[in-house]
């Protein structure tokens, strides 16, 4: 019997507002129960939800203990190691920030991913390059889709 596809998905808050209740209520759907799902992120009721529905949460911090998030390259190192340590067949970075990071990554390492746009915020031509370098973007909106794709991300 094969196992279950493995899913990691990254979450850049510990927090359960709309973002994370949206995605944990996604991930409620009984589709979604075939799937070896793993998330990634801050300790905190984000971990505590994920947990009481018996998935594996792993905490992990982009922050030094001051608060203040670590540079980049330093962030990406990390998810380098934990995609390692993991070995998901599909990454879903759940935020802007968490796509942005993830986006050479996996692309680097040749993993399917998904990159979930819910913010609409003026970006850079580098981190336009980090957005598409996911296998997909999922906007919530058609607003927030249109806004990516006027600012230069491809409308595919």
């Amino acid at each position: 019997m094969s196992r279950p596809a493995r899913v990691l998905v990254l979450c850049e808050y510990p927090s359960l507002h709309g973002g994370e209740r949206s995605l944990l209520a996604m991930l409620d759907q009984p589709v979604f129960r075939t799937l070896d799902i793993h998330l990634a992120g801050p300790p905190g009721a984000l971990a505590t939800a994920v947990q009481r529905r018996g998935w594996t949460y792993l905490p992990v911090s982009w922050h030094d203990p001051g608060g203040r998030r670590w540079p980049l390259e330093r962030c990406r190192f990390h998810l380098d190691q934990l995609i390692s340590r993991v070995r998901p067949a599909l990454v879903h970075a759940n935020s802007l920030a968490m796509s942005r990071l993830s986006g050479p990554v996996v692309q680097s390492r040749g993993i399917p991913s998904l990159g979930h746009l819910r913010d609409i915020l003026r970006v850079n031509r580098r981190v336009r390059s980090d957005l598409s370098a996911h296998s997909r973007l999922l906007a919530v909106s058609q607003a927030t889709r249109h806004w990516y794709v006027s600012a230069g991300l491809d409308p595919g």
